[in-house]
């Protein structure tokens, strides 16, 4: 028994530490490819891909030491067990929301039923809710992080937290069971915060097929060499 208890925090220790280096490898990387050589994070797809192959090639070939060893095993387990079920659970999710809402505020431009919803729910704001729309695009506008998070946050202390997971999660299945409230609610996000939600909603769905692939490919490399570091 002590020896599985062992075994778990060992698997446990070698995640926390491959997750911490790829952040610091990762982030920079990033960071240094959107700053010198394409400022569209869109443009540097593929990046992180390369970074990938790299280090399974290293670890596969030993040259890492102790990182490439723990690096190796973490890329096995993904693939194995409960981990797998949860990795592709979370992978496909993240597919399923950007598309949602891409194709929900493209939507709700031409449906005339969510255009005429969009319209209703507008009309029914009060002066209140409108003016705090038109500070929180005044703080987008003027690039200013801190008043933009505080003024999509003001008023979030009064929900009980409860009700904001069960939001969350009607959010989620929201596409699935009334697409046009769905889009009429992104396309409203997506104007108040000007346009920002379909941005990120398009490089955040570049990022996950990105990790798509590396799922793909990380599953073929091991599943092919069975040999344990």
């Amino acid at each position: 028994m002590k020896q599985i208890y062992k075994e778990k925090l060992i698997s446990l220790l070698e995640d926390v530490i491959v997750l911490i280096v790829m952040f610091g490898i990762f982030l920079p990387i990033r960071l240094l490819f959107v700053e010198f050589v394409n400022d569209s994070w869109i443009g540097s797809f593929g990046v992180i891909t390369a970074v990938v192959i790299i280090l399974v090639y290293l670890s596969k070939k030993n040259k890492l030491g102790f990182f490439g060893r723990a690096y190796w095993r973490t890329i096995s387990r993904v693939h194995k067990g409960k981990r797998r079920i949860l990795s592709y659970f979370m992978v496909a999710v993240t597919l399923y929301l950007w598309v949602s809402m891409m194709y929900g505020i493209e939507f709700a431009k031409e449906n005339p039923e969510a255009i005429e919803l969009k319209t209703n729910v507008i009309n029914t704001m009060t002066q209140e809710e409108l003016e705090k729309i038109d500070r929180l695009n005044k703080r987008i506008v003027d690039k200013d992080i801190v008043g933009t998070q505080k003024e999509l946050l003001s008023n979030y202390n009064e929900i009980p937290l409860d009700l904001l997971v069960l939001s969350a999660i009607a959010l989620v299945f929201m596409p699935l069971l009334d697409f046009t409230i769905w889009a009429v609610i992104v396309s409203m996000l997506d104007t108040w915060l000007n346009g920002w939600l379909m941005h990120f909603s398009i490089v955040f769905f570049v990022e996950s097929l990105e990790v798509t692939g590396i799922m793909i490919f990380t599953y073929i490399t091991t599943r092919k060499d069975k040999s344990t570091l």
